[in-house]
């Protein structure tokens, strides 16, 4: 989920970090706009003389300043420039300590005054009611209008009722997905490897390459209703610092830590599952299936071309905008379960025996081929469809060819 940039005329919030912790605190930022502040950081400004000149008048008219400290941040020029600048301008300062960090370089004492908040340290409700109430002193929440909220959440209960009503009878006519499960934000999160799952709802859809799509191939074919039970899947793909956490040693082609692994075989991917599950008492981890994998990318079985929207320069590293190559995961926009490059950076290895069409499978099933789904940096927006398969061997290695796990709870 990406946050704009709220610099109006309300008071906000300016927020200070390391493009390393991007992940984190783009849902810190979501958090702060739910309880009703304004937001703003440097997420869509390209760096350079116009970079420095809006950062400096953002900080100078900030109500509050906020920066979240981590190893990275702690390294990082701009975080601590943007420390100083703010410290100068004489803006209320918050340090958020996301992570456990030696203060060095010049921060201990930059930030020896300042009060601080070790997130890290605290329960999920302590944290907030900190935050909210360090922020609550210094700024103002956005105001919906006293004399008339209750007018108007009468009135907003009203028309989601009469719109929920209308979009069941809809659904129903078109044959669109029916949840059978409520949808919720919910994000777990692995400890040993600080992976992040997104919970998709159960529900019946309509599986394989229909009117919604284009460039239909045979194995793509037949459409075919199926149901599926409600799971956890990867937020992102699993990177090459998560798989370095498991394994040790990282075999991708272009090393990058925050990068999606690669150069993988489906027999490798399955021996990083093992070694995670025998860390986790509490949760099993797996690959998703094929029919899983297609109902996540198509935001819960919706009628989508590309996972969650039209425009797949959005949301993908494909052909024509990876400049060959992966790209760190989750910059692009998420689909609409709030799952990151489902339609690119890099295929994805799936649970399933490989069938090119329901003929081949009464035949008879060749273990050594499995199922690879979703688009690549090496490749056109065909290949990124949400419908597209093709089938690899088994022990294929390709640095164009990753994999993303389900939790199973």
């Amino acid at each position: 989920m990406k946050i704009t940039n709220d610099k109006s005329k309300n008071p906000y919030i300016f927020i200070s970090y390391s493009h390393e912790d991007r992940n984190i605190v783009n849902d810190e930022a979501h958090f702060f706009k739910c309880m009703g502040y304004h937001v703003w950081f440097d997420e869509r400004i390209e760096a350079g003389s116009e970079w420095v000149a809006q950062i400096e008048e953002a900080i100078s008219n900030a109500k509050q300043f906020i920066v979240f400290i981590s190893p990275h941040a702690v390294e990082s020029t701009y975080v601590k420039k943007e420390i100083a600048l703010a410290i100068n301008k004489k803006i209320p300062l918050l340090a958020i300590y996301i992570k456990k960090t030696e203060l060095k370089g010049g921060l201990d004492l930059q930030l020896i005054d300042i009060q601080s908040v070790y997130k890290y340290q605290l329960s999920k409700k302590k944290y907030q009611e900190v935050l909210k109430s360090t922020l609550d002193k210094n700024i103002k929440k956005v105001d919906f209008g006293v004399y008339h909220k209750q007018f108007y959440v009468f009135m907003g209960i009203m028309a989601v009722f009469f719109m929920l009503s209308i979009l069941v009878f809809v659904l129903k006519e078109k044959n669109y997905p029916i949840w059978h499960e409520s949808l919720t934000d919910k994000i777990l999160t692995d400890k040993y490897t600080n992976m992040q799952f997104v919970y998709v709802p159960g529900g019946e859809y309509l599986m394989g390459c229909g009117e919604w799509t284009t460039n239909c191939s045979e194995n793509e074919k037949p459409v075919r209703k199926m149901t599926v039970k409600g799971f956890y899947m990867g937020r992102y793909e699993v990177t090459q610092s998560q798989w370095k956490t498991v394994m040790g040693k990282n075999p991708s082609a272009l090393k990058r830590d925050n990068h999606p692994v690669e150069m993988i075989s489906w027999y490798d991917a399955k021996a990083f599952i093992k070694k995670l599950n025998e860390l986790n008492k509490n949760e099993r981890f797996r690959l998703p299936s094929e029919s899983e994998w297609e109902y996540a990318c198509r935001s819960g079985g919706q009628k989508e071309e590309y996972a969650g929207i039209k425009d797949l320069n959005t949301i993908s590293w494909y052909k024509a905008t990876s400049n060959q190559s992966t790209h760190p995961a989750g910059l692009k926009n998420s689909n609409g379960l709030n799952i990151f490059d489902l339609s690119g950076n890099v295929y994805e290895w799936c649970e399933d025996i490989y069938f090119p069409n329901d003929h081949s499978r009464k035949k008879g099933a060749n273990h050594e081929i499995r199922v690879v789904r979703g688009g690549s940096w090496l490749f056109p927006a065909k290949n990124c469809r949400c419908v597209y398969r093709f089938g690899n061997k088994a022990d294929t290695l390709s640095d164009d060819i990753g994999f993303r796990l389900i939790m199973d709870r």
